[in-house]
C-alpha cells in the first residue's frame, strides 16, 4: 500500500502590495527530485516522500511569477493579479469548495497554456517566413550586385577592344603614309637622311631586334582547403573547422575499426544496441564511438542521431547535441503515429541543447512542439514554465 505524502507547514511567506514571497524547506531533498506546479489560484511542489499545496487567498498573474529550486529551499516570488494586501496566505473554505476552485483554475490554466502554445507557433511560422523573406532580399540584392559588376565589365571589356582597334588603325595610317620617306635613296649615306638616325635600319636592310627577351615565370600556390580567397578575418574560424573535420574524420575510421574489429561492421542494428549499453554503464565516449559506426553504414536510422545527440547532452556538447536531434527529426517524416515517440524524445532532447547554448525562444518552441505530442507530460509542462521564465529573464536582461 503506498504510502500518504507527508504534508509541509512549516514553510514562510511575505507580502507587498504588489508581490507574495513563500519559501518551502526541501527538507533534504535533492532539488532535482522537487517537481513544482502553479496556476492563478494553486501551487504545489511535490518532493516525495513531502508535498507543499497552497489554495492562494486570491489570484495571481502566473505566467509573470517565478519558482527557483535550489540551496535547500523552493522559493516563490507572486505577482499578484490586483495589488493589495491580502493578510492572509490561503483561502479557507470546506475542502469540496477548494477542489471545486482548483479544477477551474488548472482548466483556464489548460486554456491558457493552449493559447499561448498557439500564439508561438504563430509567431514562430511568422519569424520564419520574414526570415526567409530577408534572406531572399539579400540574395536578390547580392544577385544584383553580381549583374552590375557583370555589365560594368561588359562595358569596359567594349571599350578597351573598341581602343584597340582605333589605335590599330592609327598605326596602319602612319606606317603607309611615311614608309616612302623611310627608304634612303642608292648612293646616299644613312647620315645624310635627316629623318633617319645612325644606327637604325631602313626597308631591305636586317630586321629589328625583340624589344624584350621571352621567358617563363614560375608562380607557385600555397595549398588551400577552400575555394575562396584567404582572408586573414576568417583565419581562425577556417583553421577551427578543418581541426573539426579532422577529429571527425578521425572518430569515423575509430568506429569503423572498433566495429570491424568485433566482427560486426555490416551490422547497424548490433552497433545502436552497443552503445545503448555503453550509455547505460556512462561510457558516453564509446556510445558515441558505436553509434557513429551505425551512422556510417546506415546513415537513415533516426535512432543512431536522437541516442547520440543524448550522450553529447551528457558530455555538455551542446551544438553537436541540437544538430544531430535535426537530423534524426529530418528522418522522422511523414509525422505518424509510429514514429511519434520517437519525434517527442527528439523534441525534447533537442530542447535541452538548445537551451545548454542559451537560445531559450528555440528551446521553448521545441518543448511546445513535444508538448504537442505528449500534452499530458508533467515534465515537459514543467520544462515550459522554467523555459519561459528563463527566456523572460534573458529579456528582461537585454
Amino acid at each position: 500500500q503506498p504510502k500518504m505524502p507527508l504534508k509541509v507547514s512549516d514553510y514562510s511567506w511575505s507580502e507587498t502590495e504588489q508581490m507574495v514571497f513563500i519559501t518551502v524547506p526541501l527538507k533534504g531533498v535533492k532539488p532535482a527530485k522537487a517537481d513544482v506546479y502553479s496556476n492563478d489560484l494553486y501551487i504545489k511542489v511535490n518532493y516525495p516522500p513531502f508535498i507543499f499545496e497552497a489554495d492562494l487567498y486570491d489570484a495571481i498573474d502566473d505566467p509573470n511569477s517565478s519558482a527557483a529550486v535550489g540551496k535547500g529551499a523552493v522559493e516563490f516570488k507572486l505577482q499578484k493579479r490586483t495589488p493589495g494586501v491580502w493578510g492572509k496566505l490561503l483561502m479557507e473554505a470546506d475542502k469540496a469548495t477548494l477542489l471545486k476552485r482548483r479544477e477551474v483554475s488548472q482548466d483556464a490554466s489548460r486554456e491558457k497554456q493552449a493559447e499561448m502554445l498557439k500564439e508561438e507557433k504563430m509567431r514562430h511560422n511568422e519569424q520564419r517566413r520574414a526570415a526567409v523573406q530577408k534572406q531572399m532580399t539579400i540574395d536578390k540584392a547580392e544577385q544584383q550586385k553580381l549583374d552590375d559588376l557583370k555589365e560594368a565589365e561588359k562595358r569596359k571589356a567594349a571599350a578597351d577592344i573598341e581602343a584597340v582597334g582605333a589605335n590599330s588603325a592609327a598605326l596602319a595610317s602612319a606606317g603607309s603614309g611615311g614608309a616612302g620617306a623611310a627608304v634612303v635613296p642608292t648612293g646616299t649615306s644613312k647620315t645624310s637622311n635627316p629623318t633617319v638616325d645612325s644606327g637604325d635600319t631602313v626597308d631591305g636592310g636586317d630586321a629589328p631586334q625583340a624589344v624584350r627577351k621571352t621567358g617563363q615565370i614560375k608562380i607557385s600556390f600555397t595549398p588551400r582547403a577552400f575555394k575562396t580567397a584567404a582572408r586573414e578575418s576568417k583565419r581562425g574560424e577556417e583553421e577551427e573547422w578543418l581541426s573539426n573535420q579532422a577529429e571527425a574524420r578521425k572518430a569515423v575510421q575509430e568506429a569503423k575499426q572498433y566495429a570491424k574489429d568485433l566482427g560486426v561492421d555490416n551490422d547497424p542494428l548490433w552497433l545502436k544496441d552497443k552503445g545503448n549499453e555503453f550509455f547505460k554503464n556512462g561510457d558516453f565516449r564509446g556510445a558515441i564511438n558505436a553509434y557513429t559506426a551505425g551512422v556510417t553504414l546506415d546513415s537513415r536510422m533516426p535512432a543512431l542521431f536522437s541516442n547520440r545527440a543524448a550522450c553529447h547532452l551528457k558530455l555538455n556538447d551542446y551544438y553537436a547535441a541540437a544538430n544531430d536531434c535535426s537530423k534524426a527529426l529530418s528522418l522522422l517524416t511523414p509525422p505518424v503515429e509510429e514514429n511519434r515517440k520517437s519525434r517527442l524524445i527528439a523534441f525534447s532532447r533537442r530542447s535541452a541543447a538548445l537551451a545548454g547554448i542559451g537560445d531559450f525562444e528555440s528551446a521553448v518552441s521545441d518543448v511546445r512542439c513535444a508538448l504537442e505530442l505528449e500534452p499530458e507530460s508533467a515534465a515537459l509542462k514543467a520544462d515550459l514554465i522554467e523555459l519561459n521564465k528563463k527566456r523572460a529573464e534573458e529579456l528582461a536582461g537585454k
